[in-house]
């Protein structure tokens, strides 16, 4: 019987690597498979480590368990490399208008334009395993620059065939894993399938999928689960865990999942960088960047980093407990990194092309009390209700200032209404995402106008003619002059959310702009 070379034991926190050689320090005599102490990183079965007399340890399967077609059963010392076309493709579950019915949505990654535009089928098919006919969508559907979800059905099938033209299976694989009927996670805010061998976190949502009711006392007393709904036998909860132990440790082993505290994970560091879904656009021949993941022993790390097509001298430059620092050549217009163990878990394409580009301001949405949607202005009125529901699609903070000094500094997390009470005027909201203000109010006490000739001026604007000419956001910034004008200043802002002003009215602004100088 073949000896094995992937194994894993838990060190109190998360699956560690480890060697026969370390095994046999820990533990003199012979381990039974029944102990569960050991298991194999590739097929997820505890193991047997033989004993020391007279020969060398080693670690091998037990005869009778119930999966024989283990990768080291065959003798390999290694993994196979990850090939380009490894990386699968996105596949969520999402939920229909009333949450007691779901269906499954296929990400189509993105594909550079030029080559959707010269293959020659412009079909895409796909295929679940448990349907007789194909989903068949048409290539001009495929978004250029983010991932195009595609709807296969709300049956779960345990794999999808895309078929498409022999030019685009580089980027779209033609065999995509599906649920699995023994139970399948998913990330509870993206709704994306978690392929096997990828991290669970604790205290984090996920979904759980599963042929049949799920057993209550199967279940470690550290993970809570909670029906949600059915569809065709197919049960769904949600799912998290509580706390990082041995017992929700081998629950989630069983499920082919690890849990972990550090999940794997590619940064790029260098060179600035515009990040689309699974794509990093630079314009540099070399990129800098950190591969993130525990699984920590004495003959590496376990988390392998596949380049393609692989460069002649890739280089690690640095390596610090579980994050590797490597700086790769990308010669090539467009290199694929990919990171995982057994499997690839989570990868970017890299392209190389000028940066012309520019990032789109992450969106947020501010309402008052009544649900009247707020605009980035002054207001000399205190919100209806006196309160503010803020949301945004990207975590970021929400600081609530009085001048310099600082009232409310807390998080705003993706998804979800955060709720701010403003009582009294003289305070700035500001919404922050990294470290921009994507979004900005002012509330302040009304000021005598400036000008007795600001109503005026407002009916003169919203009586000029003349062509509408492009008014670009720049001007914003110049409106600062017109603080003790709110209703003048909201007008402008206005034109410049419409992005367009009569040719007219553009020259009465910049009047009142050069005057207040």
């Amino acid at each position: 019987m073949a000896r094995l070379n992937h194994v894993c034991m838990w060190n109190g926190k998360q699956w560690q690597r480890i060697t026969a050689e370390e095994a046999g320090k820990k533990f003199p005599y012979t381990v039974s498979a029944e102990s569960h102490i050991f298991i194999c990183e590739l097929c997820g079965q505890s193991v047997i480590l033989t004993s020391g007399d007279k020969r060398i340890r080693y670690f091998k399967h037990n005869r009778g368990e119930d999966e024989k077609n283990c990768p080291d059963r065959s003798g390999n010392t290694v993994y196979e490399e990850f090939k380009n076309g490894d990386h699968g493709l996105p596949l969520k579950i999402v939920f229909d208008d009333d949450k007691d019915r779901f269906h499954f949505e296929l990400g189509m990654i993105p594909v550079p334009s030029w080559l959707v535009e010269d293959v020659r089928i412009r079909q895409i098919s796909i295929l679940p395993s448990e349907i007789d006919s194909p989903y068949i969508y048409n290539l001009e559907r495929i978004y250029p620059d983010t991932v195009t979800y595609l709807d296969v059905g709300s049956l779960p099938s345990e794999r999808y065939s895309v078929h498409v033209d022999s030019r685009l299976t580089k980027y779209w694989p033609e065999i995509i894993k599906g649920p699995s009927p023994e139970g399948s996670l998913f990330d509870g805010k993206t709704g994306k399938l978690l392929i096997p061998d990828s991290e669970v976190t604790a205290h984090k949502d996920y979904y759980f999928l599963k042929l049949g009711s799920q057993k209550i006392y199967d279940i470690p007393k550290d993970i809570y689960l909670k029906f949600i709904c059915k569809h065709d036998n197919y049960y769904l909860y949600t799912f998290r865990c509580s706390l990082y132990n041995e017992d929700t440790a081998r629950y989630l082993w069983k499920l082919h999942y690890r849990l972990t505290d550090c999940p794997v994970s590619i940064q790029p560091i260098w060179p600035l960088y515009r990040e689309m879904p699974y794509t990093i656009i630079h314009n540099r021949d070399y990129t800098y960047f950190f591969i993130n993941g525990n699984n920590e022993s004495k003959e590496g790390s376990g988390i392998r980093t596949e380049i393609y097509p692989m460069p002649e001298h890739p280089v690690q430059l640095k390596k610090q407990g579980s994050i590797t620092l490597l700086k790769v050549p990308c010669k090539s217009d467009r290199v694929m990194i990919s990171a995982g163990r057994s499997k690839v878990l989570t990868f970017r394409y890299f392209y190389r092309r000028k940066m012309y580009e520019t990032a789109d301001i992450p969106l947020a949405e501010v309402r008052d009390g009544k649900g009247n949607r707020m605009e980035q202005t002054i207001y000399t009125r205190l919100p209806a209700q006196k309160i503010l529901i803020i949301s945004a699609p990207y975590d970021g903070k929400v600081r609530v200032r009085d001048g310099h000094r600082v009232l409310v500094y807390e998080d705003l997390k993706s998804g979800q209404a955060f709720s701010q009470k403003i009582d009294r005027l003289g305070v700035i909201v500001e919404i922050l995402q990294g470290l921009d203000v994507v979004f900005k109010i002012e509330f302040k006490k009304k000021k005598q106008s400036s000008t007795r000739h600001e109503k005026r001026w407002i009916e003169l604007l919203d009586h000029c003619s003349g062509d509408y000419i492009p008014f670009g956001r720049h001007i914003a910034l110049a409106t600062a002059r017109l603080e003790n004008m709110p209703e003048l200043r909201h007008w402008v802002m206005k034109c410049v959310k419409s992005g367009y002003i009569r040719e007219d009215a553009l020259r009465i602004i910049q009047s009142i702009l050069f005057s207040r100088k």
